[in-house]
């Protein structure tokens, strides 16, 4: 797995921390006053049902939507109103629920996308083909096969990304998304339709990135996946917070088992 090459966050400043973050919608409030501590170094589940909010959320810290109210810190700095490719350049990189790849594009024109993010070289100096670009394109290359090669697809590289299975294309995501150098990595539903042995295969996968140095936010809907993976998990709810810690603590909670299996499903107290 490639290591990051992003400092370390001041010791007492989380990585991401939202604070009373609120979308309006119209009538419709998606998040209400949520706040989320992210530190360096976790993996953090964001959990909930259909509808609660989670990928709002995510467009909301990625700069695609701005918040209504409140606040959205990295690193204790604000970066709400930063365009998006502004906040990838800041530390934030994003995979999607609905994979957005360059379907016509090979796995490794795809990854090098996002490892192009980075390059100084401009429109004109790619067109004219000077030394820069010519190496940023060299560089760009041998970096985007090894996160292939990270990502346990490194033969597929030439391989034109539409004709991937599910699981591959999921992994190629990731591995453009990492091309960025993020310090902050969001999946959101990385294991959607994929079977067993690649949700296995991607556990280990989600902690190989971890251990280089970048931080984890994941929506994710299967419970078996997240508590086996993530380390603090926070729960939403029609667009609030309804509970928030280690997964032991979280799957106990009231009020989560009554959002996942309805009113009436916890036992009110004294019954």
């Amino acid at each position: 797995m490639p290591s990051s090459d992003v400092p370390a966050v001041a010791p007492g400043v989380p990585l991401l921390e939202a604070r009373k973050l609120t979308k309006q919608f119209g009538g419709l409030r998606a998040l209400d006053s949520v706040d989320l501590t992210l530190e360096s170094g976790q993996i953090h589940g964001l959990i909930g049902p259909n509808g609660a909010g989670k990928t709002t959320f995510f467009n909301l810290v990625t700069g695609m939507l701005v918040p209504t109210s409140g606040e959205i810190l990295l690193e204790g700095e604000s970066i709400v109103g930063r365009k998006p490719y502004q906040v990838t350049r800041a530390g934030i990189a994003r995979t999607f629920q609905n994979i957005r790849l360059f379907k016509a594009m090979t796995a490794l024109e795809n990854v090098m996308v996002g490892v192009d993010a980075g390059n100084r070289a401009g429109v004109l100096e790619a067109v004219l083909r000077t030394r820069r670009s010519r190496r940023e394109e060299s560089d760009a290359g041998r970096a985007a096969m090894r996160l292939l090669g990270a990502m346990g697809i490194g033969a597929l590289a030439n391989q034109v990304a539409g004709n991937l299975s599910y699981g591959d294309q999921r992994r190629v995501e990731i591995a453009r998304a990492l091309g960025t150098h993020p310090k902050l990595l969001l999946l959101d539903e990385p294991t959607a339709g994929m079977n067993p042995a690649e949700k296995a295969a991607l556990t280990g996968l989600i902690r190989g990135v971890r251990e280089s140095g970048v931080t984890i936010l994941l929506i994710e809907h299967d419970m078996k996946f997240v508590m086996g993976l993530c380390e603090v998990i926070t729960v939403l709810d029609f667009g609030q917070r309804i509970a928030a810690g280690p997964p032991q603590e979280v799957q106990r909670d009231p009020k989560v088992i009554e959002a996942y299996l309805g009113h009436g499903a916890v036992d009110e107290p004294g019954q």
